[in-house]
């Protein structure tokens, strides 16, 4: 009996791996929406990870060149297209997209159940970042493209960890926001076990607790105070004078002074979830989802609008120290607000506008972009370099590496944005079909 029911269970494996891996449905799944998707959803995750690649492309050269060269290219960036320093914004757009899928994907549970089953979703969120990011870790690991004082840290990665290391140690550096995830999915359900669900006053809750979190990256701001007596160009711009990786450790990479945006998330999946109903009465009114729609843009324009990348924000007039603390307090958290209300918006479009913004957003292409976003983040800043050498190969033929980056010109830049996406979206797919997907299907 006992040799019957192994070879039952050795035959259920085998099986259960051969679907893991049936090519032909991985396939499909990269363009077949399954019922009830939330379709907004996969044209702000592809506009945000088109807009990290444009920003890591302009980014990158401050490692490459020295510092007159690369103010030279932060002055004189066209104003149309000087959104892209702001591309750690869209870090905060994931985050209210994780916020708004996973908080409803809990309080859907909750409500239809009555209990959390807290092994399963911990299990299931381990097991669906870790596959492709054991892979990403170990190519580079392989390439030797890390320092070996970095390297040596790279267990820290896989137990979502990292941030809580200097950016010198870190180990790919980019995946901080993977351990920030991990970590809100390791606290996200215990708060609503412990406080969310018992009590009335649902709302305010969340309001306290969104309001905290502009306490919380006061009070750190405060304690590193000359991080706002400058421009952010000297906390994200590597090769400038007073570049330190200060504002990095303190602030930016940790789930304290980011989980803003989880909760406006959270919120919005709390709204949609228990009272979706009253949010459509609430949007059939005349103009309000198209009111939503141009608050939200105007909230995220007016934040992309300031010259906080200026290399002389602190020391000329352009901006004062006051001011720069003030907007490092409130800047991530109004961007998701901001995003939040377009969400909203394009879930209950009602309007010429919002209805616009929902056929964009929701447009049936974004679905395999947003798909491939994953495993396209954990690879696309090795492409970045390759397609410098490319585009530097292309125009500037015999010149010297630093010198051929420092005479790219915007079009360049764009040719190599444009290589970048398609190398990491190719070797993105190569990743979803052998990793991503088929533990993705085990996991069932």
């Amino acid at each position: 009996m006992s040799a019957a029911i192994t070879s039952s269970d050795a035959l259920t494996d085998e099986s259960r791996l051969r679907r893991a891996y049936a090519w032909r449905k991985n396939f499909e799944s990269l363009y077949r929406r399954p019922p009830g998707h939330e379709t907004a959803v996969d044209g702000l995750r592809a506009f945000s990870m088109f807009w990290v690649m444009a920003t890591h492309v302009c980014l990158a050269l401050s490692v490459f060149l020295d510092y007159p060269s690369f103010r030279r290219l932060v002055e004189t960036l066209p104003g149309p297209v000087s959104w892209i320093w702001h591309g750690e914004k869209a870090l905060d757009t994931f985050f209210v997209i994780s916020g708004y899928l996973i908080g409803g994907a809990l309080i859907a549970e909750h409500r239809r159940t009555g209990r959390l089953r807290l092994p399963r979703f911990y299990a299931r969120r381990y097991l669906r970042l870790t596959p492709a990011y054991v892979a990403a870790v170990l190519i580079v690991w392989a390439t030797g493209v890390e320092p070996a004082r970095k390297t040596s840290h790279l267990w820290a990665n896989l137990l979502y960890v990292n941030n809580f290391l200097t950016c010198d140690q870190m180990f790919m550096d980019w995946t901080w926001s993977l351990a920030v995830e991990e970590q809100f999915y390791l606290v996200l359900p215990l708060f609503l076990i412990a406080l969310f669900f018992r009590t009335r006053h649902k709302l305010a809750l969340t309001g306290a607790l969104f309001a905290a979190s502009f306490g919380a990256r006061a009070w750190v701001l405060a304690r590193h105070p000359h991080l706002t007596q400058t421009s952010f160009a000297s906390h994200f711009f590597r090769d400038f004078p007073d570049f330190t990786c200060e504002y990095f450790d303190s602030v930016y990479d940790k789930l304290l002074t980011r989980y803003g945006p989880f909760v406006v998330g959270v919120a919005l999946a709390w709204s949609h979830v228990c009272h979706g109903a009253r949010l459509r009465r609430f949007f059939a009114r005349p103009f309000t989802s198209d009111a939503a729609a141009v608050l939200g843009a105007a909230l995220c324009v007016a934040l992309l609008s300031v010259p906080i990348f200026r290399p002389d924000t602190a020391s000329g007039p352009v901006l004062a120290p006051s001011f720069i603390f003030a907007y490092a307090v409130v800047h991530r958290n109004l961007w998701a607000v901001g995003v939040g209300l377009g969400l909203l918006a394009s879930s209950y479009p009602n309007g010429p506008l919002s209805r616009a913004a929902a056929s964009i957003l929701g447009a049936r292409l974004w679905y395999p972009v947003a798909q491939l976003s994953y495993c396209a983040y954990l690879f696309h800043l090795g492409f970045v370099m390759v397609s410098y050498l490319l585009v530097a190969r292309l125009f500037h033929a015999g010149v010297e590496a630093r010198q051929a980056l420092a005479a790219f010109s915007v079009p360049e830049l764009g040719l190599a944005l444009a290589l970048t996406a398609g190398m990491s979206f190719a070797f993105g797919t190569i990743m979803y079909l052998l990793v991503e997907r088929p533990f993705l299907n085990l996991r069932r």
